[in-house]
């Protein structure tokens, strides 16, 4: 997955939490062993940077989906199993599929 889409996936569900960046910084760190290095100025860089690594987004992400608050809202973390045994055109057709039953239910 490129560094934008994870960019775009975290921003979404900060935004589905109603978490500001300053709060996902906090949560992040208080559910640490160590203290990160993470500030709000560096998050808001990595968010808009189009060369931060995806790992780092996804280790960001997956703390999210994996917060309490995020469990409660009863939001379910997109899963792709489909690992290419349909083409492309089907592929594509259940992502728009996907995007727009995403976009009425918000």
């Amino acid at each position: 997955m490129k560094s934008a889409k994870i960019q775009t996936d975290i921003k979404n569900q900060l935004a589905s939490l109603g978490w500001s960046q300053k709060r996902f910084v906090r949560e992040y760190d208080k559910n640490l062993k160590y203290k990160s290095k993470l500030t709000v100025e560096s998050l808001k860089k990595q968010l808009s940077r189009p060369t931060t690594e995806p790992r780092l987004l996804k280790t960001y992400l997956e703390f999210i989906e994996s917060h309490s608050d995020y469990q409660k809202l009863g939001l379910i973390k997109p899963v792709n199993t489909s690992k290419n045994q349909f083409d492309d055109e089907f592929n594509n057709k259940m992502k728009q599929i996907s995007k727009s039953i995403t976009e009425r239910i918000k």
